[in-house]
């Protein structure tokens, strides 16, 4: 298993977290929480006394900005930043079993829009010849990635618990 840090934004205040890489990608957990930290010294500390050796990595996911979204969806939708923000909420989710169930379920519900995220990034597009592909969103497409958003910014605030180091 790997261990990277990654910083997140809610409530207009910067957090600091584990994402482990292996067999299934998770936020790393201890006691049934995700442990977060107010600064990356804290972050150190703590992967330090746990034996957690952290890659360096600059993964930012500002979930402030998914929140403001979602209270007023609209098709200005950044595919990479949506596709990035899904996959750590579901990330999340994988640290939980009951909460891991529930949304695969949301992301089999609305594997269209998950989809159309992921192509709307153009990684195929970057062979030659091949065409970019700019994704349509309709308004059932807005709802469901605002139901999936939803999920995971409450999935945060019941799961991600700012540590004292």
């Amino acid at each position: 298993m790997e261990y990277f840090p990654i910083k997140i934004k809610l409530g207009y205040k910067y957090q600091y977290l584990i994402w482990c890489s292996g067999e299934l990608d998770q936020l790393f957990t201890l006691s049934g929480i995700a442990p977060a930290f107010k600064n990356s010294a804290q972050l150190n500390l703590f992967a330090k006394n746990h034996q957690l050796e952290l890659t360096p990595d600059n993964s930012y996911f500002n979930l402030d900005q998914i929140k403001i979204w979602c209270e007023n969806p609209t098709s200005q939708i950044e595919p990479s930043t949506f596709l990035n923000v899904w996959n750590i909420f579901g990330d999340l989710a994988a640290a939980f079993p009951s909460e891991h169930e529930a949304f695969e379920r949301l992301t089999q519900n609305y594997l269209s829009q998950y989809n159309k995220l992921f192509y709307g990034c153009n990684l195929f597009s970057r062979k030659a010849g091949a065409k970019s592909y700019t994704p349509a969103w309709s308004a059932q497409d807005l709802q469901s990635i605002r139901i999936v958003f939803m999920y995971g910014l409450n999935l945060v605030r019941n799961r991600v618990r700012l540590q004292n180091v």
